[in-house]
């Protein structure tokens, strides 16, 4: 079962709202702290990835991760 916070940034991603940490916190009212740990958290269990996953060879280094569901 999803914990709120994990309910909720993902609603932000799969409804499009955000896509950077900065935007899922906005959207979300979370922290980026709060967020960061979210994200992890469901990177973890297999439920979202990140654009850099998708896109190994692309050059990452000073861009925002950005989540998107699989």
């Amino acid at each position: 079962m999803l914990s709120r916070n994990q309910f909720e940034v993902l609603n932000a991603v799969r409804k499009k709202k955000a896509s950077t940490q900065r935007e899922i916190a906005v959207a979300t009212s979370l922290s980026l702290g709060t967020v960061s740990a979210t994200l992890r958290s469901l990177k973890e269990a297999g439920l979202i990835a990140s654009s850099a996953d998708a896109n190994p060879s692309e050059e990452t280094k000073g861009v925002p991760d950005r989540a998107h569901a699989p």
